[in-house]
């Protein structure tokens, strides 16, 4: 069986309104000596005068202007196609009978100016055949109805090449309502036709939905159609499978496009296998691969993307090397080698993923040196990817050595061409920033992430909706970076602005949780950062409004949002705790503890840890609670309880000691304004033991907050009970702590406790 190769768009030449091609024609394309065929002044017979010259002149231009003229370069091919509108235009206004003929001509010169690219004058002419074709119409009832479909087809596909697709529909559903009118089977694979472009110009208008049902109908009726000729129709099948395919990855229903695309590959291999001349058919098969990768890895299933991935490329590169006209295959080659090196990048660094990552560099490296134009930005693909894939398992090293050598290249690609590459270069030095900050580089990652946000800022003033969470990114690790650096009145403008972003999305999407859980997050950052300043009162109103994002987060989906509602309860509590509002802090902090609780009920090792951090806050807040200091002894034993058998379960970290030892002194601090100052010393004289352990790894003011704490309890308790001389020590360590926390934090944030132990030392000296 010998298969027909189609392009997804073509043409309609047929039905003609005219005779049509004489048989003597139809055997093939034009021979390239049209112009020889056409000298018919010499073979007039004897005795025939001018006037049957003309008309054997006219049918010749007429045959010659129906065919397909593969051979024949434009420039003498134009000269007859112009004659032949000009016979015929005379000979329609002498005789009416010659219109049919003259539709046929300008329908079948439209076509060859939009072949040849002149897309503009394939309009107008294309616009002139379907006048000529509705003149027949109203002429002659029905009997042109197909043929001025035919004309409104052709008109839909050069609105569409303009990039006026919205054009399109309207004489595409005129053709199609005709087609359906007609009786005649053979007019089933032109319904289907026309089907298969109505889905493909929603499509393209982004009307996603609405492109269903035209290539569910297109697909049905190429299966029937197929069942009757699949020379002729399994692979126009293969085209509507695979622009259905396309709709449901539009539509985000991956499965459905994957299933759809792959029986799409299955025809077109089954198609290439009867077929002895295969590489008509490669285009299609290499496009259906990719896509089918590419919806693999927007499932989250990279690895099964590899081998449709791999193929398409070999594909590409088969054509690029051998097709009539490779410049067609370059750009499809360039980006399989991104696709693959995207999907690569998400796969386990297994020694095969590696080499094959390898030699997608060197390949593209090699390329690009040839065709930089093409192949640059695809090299600086390739190496982002490799540098994401050493990110995503923890080789931040590695990542951080292959960005600094793709910055460069995409530095370069965005200076050429700013509205292409710009995302790209915007991109790598985020991510750059984001491994250095990994380093524990956070001074190193302000400058590349500053830049970033400047071309993010740029890019979502023209198109908001593409750039707006790329730019909301920036400004959030911004912030992080600033703050990591102890600049936190600089990080509060860029986590401002990624509230703001952040709100106006939530806002847009009210039942999208993923939005919410975003706002809520970067709130949380804009708090802390206000809070590091002093400014607890606005980083207050934030935990409150954080709150209530989580609750609704959490009466959408409980499991997953819980965790955040406690954690940001907790910061509430945390935040009113330093704004001297304990009796307010009690509260959510409370709440906290109920949370945790049940989700260690569940998950111990999960939130144990957090449960004990509450504890000690709830014992804290109620030690400066008028009445309620009784009520702190219980939270803060427990807590005392639980990282001791943390301490003994795990590795004695610093930080597992500095948790230990913050829970004795919340302990020994509630005991000792209970006035059991005999059980407060124990505690608070371990805590004093751990101190040199914590501080052991030389980063001594990390743990100050502690530290300064540890210290005054120790004091007061000794002071209580009347051991004036041992007070001092403790006390003077208190106040050297202290000074050292004024001196680095915000105002007010340690004074009034250096002034307490600075007093209680004056007492004692007094």
């Amino acid at each position: 069986m010998r298969y027909r190769a189609v392009q997804e768009s073509d043409y309609q030449l047929g039905p003609y309104a005219g005779p049509g091609p004489l048989e003597e024609f139809r055997a093939g394309a034009c021979d390239g000596h049209c112009s020889t065929r056409l000298e018919t002044k010499d073979e007039k017979p004897v005795g025939i005068g001018l006037e049957y010259n003309e008309g054997r002149r006219a049918l010749v231009l007429y045959q010659h202007s129906t065919l397909t003229h593969n051979i024949l370069v434009p420039n003498e091919f134009f000269p007859i196609l112009t004659e032949t509108i000009e016979t015929f235009r005379q000979a329609a206004e002498k005789d009416s009978s010659n219109e049919s003929k003259l539709s046929d001509v300008l329908n079948n010169y439209a076509v060859w100016l939009c072949r040849l690219g002149r897309n503009d004058d394939a309009l107008r002419i294309g616009h002139e055949a379907v006048a000529a074709r509705r003149h027949l119409v109203s002429a002659h009832s029905k009997s042109y109805e197909a043929h001025l479909a035919s004309s409104l087809f052709n008109l839909a596909r050069y609105f569409a090449l303009l990039q006026r697709t919205d054009e399109s529909i309207s004489p595409l559903l005129e053709a199609l309502a005709i087609l359906r009118r007609q009786s005649d089977p053979a007019y089933q694979s032109l319904i289907a036709d026309a089907l298969h472009h109505y889905a493909l110009y929603l499509h393209l208008l982004c009307k996603y939905e609405q492109a269903l049902e035209p290539a569910h109908e297109a697909v049905a009726m190429w299966f029937r159609l197929a069942e009757q000729d699949q020379a002729d129709s399994e692979y126009r099948l293969a085209w509507s499978l695979y622009r259905l395919s396309k709709c449901y990855w539009s539509l985000k229903q991956y499965d459905d496009a994957i299933s759809v695309v792959q029986q799409s590959i299955e025809l077109q291999r089954h198609v290439i296998n009867n077929s002895s001349d295969s590489l008509p058919f490669q285009g299609l098969l290499a496009r259906s691969l990719f896509h089918c990768a590419r919806c693999l890895s927007d499932r989250n299933r990279n690895w099964y993307a590899l081998e449709p991935g791999l193929e398409a490329m070999c594909i590409y590169r088969s054509l690029v090397q051998v097709a009539e006209a490779p410049e067609e295959y370059t750009r499809s080659y360039a980006d399989s080698i991104s696709r693959l090196a995207q999907d690569l990048s998400y796969c386990h660094r297994q020694p095969a993923i590696q080499l094959l990552e390898r030699l997608l560099i060197y390949k593209s490296r090699r390329l690009s040196t040839k065709d930089p134009k093409t192949y640059e930005p695809t090299l600086g693909d390739c190496l982002f990817r490799q540098a994401l894939s050493f990110s995503i398992f923890g080789y931040y090293s590695s990542a951080v050595e292959v960005l600094e050598q793709t910055i460069p290249l995409r530095r370069r690609c965005a200076k050429n061409d700013p509205t292409s590459y710009e995302p790209a270069l915007a991109e790598t030095l985020h991510q750059y920033a984001l491994d250095l900050s990994r380093m524990g580089r956070s001074e190193d990652a302000i400058e590349p992430e500053t830049e970033a946000v400047e071309i993010y800022r740029r890019l979502a003033e023209v198109d908001a909706p593409t750039y707006e969470v790329d730019l909301g990114w920036a400004y959030n690790n911004l912030s992080c970076y600033l703050s990591a650096c102890n600049r936190h009145p600089e990080a509060i403008p860029y986590a401002e602005s990624t509230c703001e972003i952040r709100r106006q999305i939530s806002r847009r999407k009210p039942q999208d949780q993923l939005s919410h859980a975003s706002l809520r997050e970067a709130m949380e950052n804009y708090a802390i950062y206000l809070s590091n300043v002093g400014r607890y009162k606005e980083a207050i109103e934030l935990d409150k409004e954080g709150v209530d994002i989580c609750r609704t987060l959490t009466a959408m989906n409980p499991d997953r949002f819980e965790p955040s509602l406690a954690n940001t309860l907790y910061t509430l509590a945390f935040d009113l705790n330093c704004d001297d509002r304990d009796e307010e802090a009690v509260v959510p902090v409370k709440e906290s503890i109920d949370i945790r609780r049940r989700l260690a009920a569940k998950d111990y090792y999960g939130y144990i840890e957090p449960l004990a951090d509450a504890l000690n806050q709830y014992a804290w807040s109620l030690t400066h609670c008028r009445g309620r200091v009784h009520e702190s002894l219980e939270p803060a034993e427990e807590c005392v309880s639980i990282q001791r058998k943390l301490l003994e379960e795990f590795p004695p970290t610093a930080d597992r000691i500095r948790n230990l030892a913050n829970s004795l002194d919340t302990a020994a601090h509630s005991l000792s304004l209970l006035e059991r100052c005999e059980e407060a010393l124990p505690l608070i004289e371990e805590a004093i033991g751990l101190y040199p352990q914590m501080i052991s790894g030389g980063n001594v003011e990390a743990f100050d907050h502690v530290g300064s704490a540890l210290h005054q309890t120790y004091g007061k308790v000794l002071r209580k009970m009347g051991r004036d001389a041992d007070a001092l020590g403790p006390l003077r360590e208190a106040v050297k702590i202290y000074r050292r926390l004024v001196d680095a934090s915000h105002s007010g944030r340690y004074d009034a406790r250096l002034e307490e132990c600075v007093g209680l030392l004056e007492g004692l000296a007094n």
